[in-house]
């Protein structure tokens, strides 16, 4: 181990500038994962069940077990790309690797109708899904790493995540207003679907490929390189306290987002009654809000620390989710605009800021320790990431079956008044204090670079 005060001598006093170039070539990886988030989240568990014909409840426990799949392999990811060696140095060969394997699974799993072989539908289903997520966390896991990697300084972190978050709201408003549009054009059945699937699968490609070239092969960092994976080293990891705390925020965070994600579509055409054309008015409010919030969010972390503005970030957002209680059909245009662009204003603030929370605490353990431990933190934090995400489509599925959600082929189907309200629960009051659980673990994170800030 190298003595943190070595290390410290050894660290320039003022880190240099990272390049705005750099920031937008590794941010535009983000393109290609958020996008991948927003299909699973938004629209896979509506194709399933209302095009597919499976059960709610089948469909949550589906994205479930894959999730738990993705979850076994994630530190197994990290550990491997921190000690690899080859000309493209660690993360490249990952993240390369993982931009093919997420075309194919983008492009595969909205043209399930087209590939059953005679075999049930859920069963191809996860084989896709594996292939999908898989594709998904070998790229992410490199990727997350090399943010941590280029540069040493506390509020340049912060801006590497600004730009991250910039284009990941880009994206989103592509995906949540581009392709409801897209398949009312193409004519709103399961073939729209599956085109959709094609359009994702140039597009995540494409992003990711350009974040592999468009960044450096290896790290500004040069720790040693760790050996195998070992069990004591997960454990060690899970006793510094700033990880965990953050590790516990997120993941209570993503949970509420994870639940409300999936009936996202069933709340705005059984409750509001808007049709799922709705969705393109939600993803532009939502990103106007989170881009117009970024210089705001910013500014209030350099002001007062990273930790005081995310834990004021979750908690606007948790207050703002109680009031989907309250709509309607009848509510005016205005407040739905206003109420998502406020929670997407939010909702920003606090994905931004967590993210450049875990990067301060990667750079202060390695800077602990001397050892290039990144990877496996990431893969430990993912896998805990994607635990939330599994079972917030789980939770909201077991939810809708028990309340008399009734599946179909067509996408038509009137649904009981008790599935409305398993909707009005999922979209508002159980993320609502899921989300105040979240602002909790967020007060009680503490490090040395937020203590300088006070």
């Amino acid at each position: 181990m190298v003595p943190t005060a070595t290390i410290a001598a050894a660290t320039p006093a003022v880190a240099p500038a990272v390049s705005t170039r750099l920031k937008l070539g590794w941010a535009m990886g983000s393109v290609g994962t958020s996008t991948m988030l927003y299909l699973v989240n938004v629209f896979l568990l509506y194709y399933l069940t209302n095009y597919l014909g499976i059960a709610a409840a089948t469909a949550g426990v589906m994205l479930f077990l894959t999730r738990v799949y993705d979850i076994v392999v994630d530190p197994f990811i990290g550990s491997w790309s921190d000690r690899t060696r080859s000309p493209w140095g660690r993360r490249h060969p990952w993240m390369l690797g993982g931009a093919v394997l997420a075309a194919l699974g983008c492009a595969l799993l909205f043209n399930l109708h087209e590939l059953r072989f005679g075999l049930d539908p859920a069963v191809v289903a996860g084989l896709v899904m594996l292939v999908f997520f898989t594709g998904y966390t070998v790229f992410y896991i490199p990727h997350m790493c090399l943010a941590s990697e280029i540069t040493r300084s506390y509020d340049e972190r912060t801006s590497v995540m600004v730009y991250r978050t910039f284009l990941i709201t880009l994206s989103g408003m592509g995906v949540t207003v581009g392709i409801p549009a897209l398949i009312a054009l193409w004519g709103g059945k399961e073939q729209s679907y599956g085109r959709i699937g094609l359009v994702a699968a140039a597009l995540v490609f494409t992003a990711m490929t350009v974040s592999v070239l468009a960044t450096p092969r290896g790290g500004l960092r040069d720790h040693a390189r760790p050996e195998g994976l070992r069990w004591a080293d997960i454990r060690q990891i899970l006793r510094h306290g700033p990880f965990v705390c953050l590790l516990s925020a997120k993941v209570l965070g993503l949970l509420a987002m994870a639940f409300s994600g999936p009936v996202l579509l069933l709340f705005f055409t059984q409750v509001l009654g808007r049709g799922p054309g709705s969705l393109a008015l939600f993803g532009l409010a939502s990103g106007i809000g989170g881009l117009l919030g970024l210089p705001l969010w910013s500014r209030l972390s350099r002001r007062f620390g990273k930790r005081r503005a995310c834990a004021a970030a979750n908690t606007i957002h948790a207050l703002l989710a109680l009031t989907w209680w309250l709509g309607d059909p009848a509510e005016p245009d205005t407040i739905f605009f206003l109420r998502v662009f406020l929670t997407g204003l939010a909702g920003q603030g606090a994905l931004t800021l967590g993210f450049a929370m875990l990067l301060d605490v990667l750079a202060h353990r390695t800077q602990e320790t001397g050892e290039s431990r990144e990877g496996l933190m990431v893969g430990v934090f993912a896998l805990a990431e994607k635990g939330a995400y599994a079972c917030g489509p789980l939770l909201a599925g077991l939810l809708l079956g028990a309340m008399g959600f009734v599946s179909s082929t067509t996408g038509e189907l009137a649904q009981a008044p008790s599935v409305v309200l398993a909707a009005r629960l999922a979209m508002s009051v159980i993320p609502a204090v899921i989300g105040g659980l979240a602002v909790f673990a967020i007060l009680l994170y503490r490090l040395p670079a937020e203590a300088d800030r006070r």
